[in-house]
């Protein structure tokens, strides 16, 4: 009976879940992903909902406690986390589409294309990218404010959020150009790509489909990574208030909001514990999810 040998996919299972740290990771973002899809229909209390129970500690009826406004920080928590994880899917999805089309060209273009191109991602990196966004928000911020706010308030809302989740996208695509233009330079001297071209395909062809498909599991783990690094970016700029704005929360908003109440005299320690632990807990486990995708995926990475 001939002997049977593993396929790649099942190769990559296999190390994935042989990975503990990965799997405890996939395994809460499954369990985040129910509770911030249910939790917040399923709470009684609303988000934006001012009330007289202000900086209540936690309790049965608010588990996460109150505000400055009395609202129920657990709501605020869910929902804040929606937005948070948002920002960091758009985000890590144009790093994807943007990183992986910039990395392929370069790389199969090689000579003189290759070096300009890989030159203007070195000169990209050169740039504070916080202050890069920081300066593309305060501009739009104007021409959405006179523009839209009068007349259409809620799609200039919405408008300056899809800005600062491109803007975030925008920064995060040159570490995955530099990785997908190393996997296509040591794709393109193998034999297939060699036949592939002696039959005469054009190079779009054989990006599409050759290359791309060899690609994508390195592409795929490292956009899992680029999730958390999103996150914490938008994070750090909503503490600085550049980012999500009031009412509207997200996880920075809420370690921010907690901050300002930070005192010696009541240490209302609610307030930036359970945000900023839902925080870290979320990064720690999209940490290990990536590192494990990576390990399964590209298992050269790390002999």
């Amino acid at each position: 009976m001939p002997e049977t040998h593993p396929t790649t996919t099942a190769l990559a299972w296999r190390r994935f879940t042989s990975n503990l740290p990965a799997v405890v990771g996939a395994a809460f973002m499954v369990l985040i992903a129910l509770v911030l899809l249910a939790g917040p229909s399923l709470l009684s209390a609303n988000p934006n909902a001012h009330s007289d129970a202000v900086f209540e500690p936690p309790s049965a009826r608010h588990p996460f406690g109150t505000d400055i406004h009395g609202r129920d920080l657990l709501a605020r928590c869910l929902v804040g986390a929606r937005v948070s994880l948002m920002a960091g899917l758009v985000g890590a999805a144009i790093s994807v589409v943007v990183g992986t089309a910039y990395g392929m060209a370069a790389a199969y273009g090689g000579g003189r294309i290759d070096a300009v191109m890989m030159r203007a991602v070195d000169l990209l990196y050169a740039l504070p990218n916080v202050i890069f966004v920081m300066l593309v928000l305060g501009t739009a911020e104007s021409a959405i404010t006179s523009l839209l706010r009068p007349a259409f308030p809620s799609i200039a809302d919405a408008a300056r959020m899809l800005l600062l989740f491109a803007c975030l996208g925008a920064i995060s695509w040159l570490n995955m150009a530099r990785i997908v233009r190393g996997q296509v330079l040591s794709l393109r001297s193998r034999p297939f790509i060699l036949a592939s071209r002696q039959f005469g395909a054009s190079p779009a062809f054989i990006l599409r489909r050759h290359l791309l498909p060899n690609v994508l599991g390195v592409v795929m783990a490292y956009a899992t990574l680029t999730v958390p690094a999103v996150i914490l970016y938008e994070s750090f700029l909503s503490f600085l208030g550049m980012g999500i704005r009031p009412p509207d929360a997200s996880l920075g908003t809420l370690i921010e909001d907690g901050a300002r109440q930070l005192n010696p005299i009541q240490v209302r320690w609610w307030l930036i514990a359970f945000p900023g632990g839902f925080l870290g807990l979320t990064l720690l486990a999209l940490q290990s999810l990536g590192d494990g995708l990576r390990d399964a995926l590209d298992p050269e990475a790390h002999p």
